[in-house]
């Protein structure tokens, strides 16, 4: 009988055992497949971590790369030329002829002395010409604003006419007899004399006109898109092809 019962503790113990071992096992399995999603989980933030970082790093690479690129566009130099021969052709131009031409002018002339017993001797003469005048502009007072391998900048003053080229264009005189006149008193000598002061008379009209002419703002438009074009040529006969800009002012 004491054998049996020491017989069965030892049966007990050994179940107790045996589960208690299949228990260690399976919890051991448990905690290793718990440890591994850990471990798992671990890795892929970590991953994700460093895939993101990567994503940043590189979009911060270019936006670098884009700003050095604008700055390169907006923050530039210009090679500077040798603008010497430029220099000295606008000083030799004091008077630059920018634009001329020709106007015909109806012109009346009444010339009149005192004569005998009181009376005037009178003759009118009426007639036509040519008048001939150009605009000029002092390159002296030019100034050069910018000037690279890629653009010439020059602001020049506004043109103005020049009075001491301005004049009657030879033999271009056209008399109107059918509105001349004169009377009983009025002898050859008086028709020279009148015919003279026409002449003369007739650059001082035309001057006044011409003046008057390039008061209105669509004429001196025209005159200084006139200016601009001739300062252009000027620049491209010197051998200058960069792009030209001609301010008037």
């Amino acid at each position: 009988m004491g054998h049996q019962s020491r017989k069965a503790g030892r049966t007990n113990s050994l179940l107790f055992i045996f589960i208690k071992g299949v228990g260690l096992v399976k919890f051991r399995k448990y905690a290793s497949t718990k440890v591994i999603a850990i471990l798992m989980s671990a890795l892929l933030v970590i991953g994700s971590f460093f895939t993101q970082q990567h994503k940043i790093n590189e979009l911060q690479k270019e936006l670098y790369i884009q700003e050095n690129m604008t700055d390169q566009r907006y923050n530039y130099t210009e090679t500077q030329i040798d603008i010497s021969t430029l220099k000295e052709r606008m000083n030799k131009e004091c008077n630059f002829k920018v634009l001329d031409g020709t106007i015909n002018i109806k012109h009346t002339y009444a010339y009149q002395r005192d004569s005998v017993l009181g009376l005037k001797s009178i003759y009118k003469l009426v007639g036509t010409a040519d008048f001939y005048y150009q605009m000029i502009v002092n390159l002296q007072l030019a100034e050069i604003t910018q000037a690279s391998a890629k653009k010439i900048t020059i602001t020049v003053p506004k043109p103005v006419i020049d009075t001491q080229a301005c004049h009657r264009v030879p033999n271009t005189f056209l008399r109107m007899d059918d509105e001349c006149d004169d009377n009983l008193l009025a002898n050859k000598k008086d028709a020279e004399r009148a015919t003279r002061q026409w002449e003369d008379s007739f650059d001082t009209k035309g001057l006044a006109y011409i003046q008057e002419y390039y008061t209105y703002s669509g004429i001196q438009e025209k005159a200084q898109q006139a200016t601009i074009h001739q300062i252009k040529a000027l620049l491209e006969e010197l051998g200058y092809s960069q792009s030209l800009e001609v301010i008037v002012k």
